[in-house]
């Protein structure tokens, strides 16, 4: 399989200057048939995605953080029935649990 095709999208909803989501899109292209029909004998059965991200406040204090998101995916393939795209669509909350000390140096 060739590498994907990865677009990020940042949306800024009420305008005040500061992105509030990423509209994340993934391509794959399925590989080519190897016989003379031109028909791929390959099904999707099972989809793992990890996407590892990094985002840091520069304002009130200087942090950089990171996290991951797992998306995992079990199709249904047969000969007449074939996944030829998966939409997911989910949200994935940035929030500091506990106050942070803020003593000057």
């Amino acid at each position: 399989m060739g590498p994907p095709d990865i677009q990020s999208i940042s949306l800024d909803q009420d305008r005040d200057g500061t992105i509030d989501q990423y509209n994340v899109t993934m391509r794959i292209k399925k590989p080519k048939a190897l016989n003379a029909d031109k028909v791929s004998p390959l099904k999707m059965q099972q989809l793992n995605v990890v996407l590892a991200f990094d985002y840091q406040l520069k304002d009130m204090i200087n942090l950089k953080m990171e996290g991951l998101a797992v998306m995992q995916v079990d199709a249904i393939a047969s000969d007449k029935l074939n996944a030829g795209t998966v939409k997911s669509d989910g949200s994935i909350r940035l929030r500091q649990p506990n106050a942070l000390n803020l003593q000057p140096d």
